[in-house]
């Protein structure tokens, strides 16, 4: 995986431990799943749970503190993927908060299309740091494109977010996000190798 930064990434960090929930809401694929897991990557200790799972759902569902407690045991970061199918996750999320403070870091993210804020509004008031992802800015794919797709590498030129992104090169990606060539859109044998390029890739699926 490439080592893109979400504009909310450092926000998030800076909002660890200072004894509130985090919540990571948005449309389904939109990246909010991979976001957390990117930023966990730097941290021991995370006990993750992923509420389409129906064991992890029922380990959460309406339960008491000393049985979460016992279920988190050690763990310093809980990371619930999907919250917003475990029923009462409100209660649930205001149980760890009330008790575990600064000492835990719990974190639950869900799609906005479900409600998971209106599931968890009343008990969380108050408790929770609320994180909206949306689908990549201008300014994000600009960066990704110039950082780590390489668009602009043969121009010589140092460009920020704010200049428009312009480039004579098409970028080959397989699905799991791996440059398989670069091509100059002037050059037609760099098309004809593009074209074959496609046609080797999709037998590949």
């Amino acid at each position: 995986m490439y080592n893109f930064k979400r504009k909310y990434e450092e926000p998030i960090k800076k909002d660890f431990f200072k004894g509130k929930i985090i919540i990571v809401t948005g449309a389904r694929q939109v990246g909010k799943t991979t976001l957390v897991e990117h930023i966990l990557q730097e941290y021991d200790n995370v006990v993750y749970l992923n509420a389409d799972n129906p064991k992890d759902r029922l380990s959460l569902e309406e339960r008491d503190f000393d049985f979460l407690n016992n279920f988190i045991g050690k763990k310093n970061i809980v990371f619930i993927d999907e919250a917003q199918r475990i029923k009462g996750i409100g209660n649930t999320l205001k149980l760890l908060v009330d008790n575990y403070k600064e000492k835990k870091q719990i974190i639950a993210t869900g799609s906005s299309s479900l409600n998971l804020l209106s599931n968890t509004s009343e008990p969380l008031t108050g408790r929770k740091y609320v994180y909206e992802l949306y689908p990549l800015s201008v300014g994000e794919i600009y960066d990704l494109g110039r950082k780590y797709y390489y668009v602009e590498e043969d121009l010589g030129v140092n460009s920020d977010s704010s200049i428009f992104l312009h480039t004579e090169n098409f970028v080959l990606i397989d699905k799991q996000r791996h440059i398989r060539g670069i091509y100059n859109s002037l050059d037609p044998n760099n098309m004809i190798s593009l074209k074959n390029d496609i046609k080797e890739l999709r037998k590949e699926d």
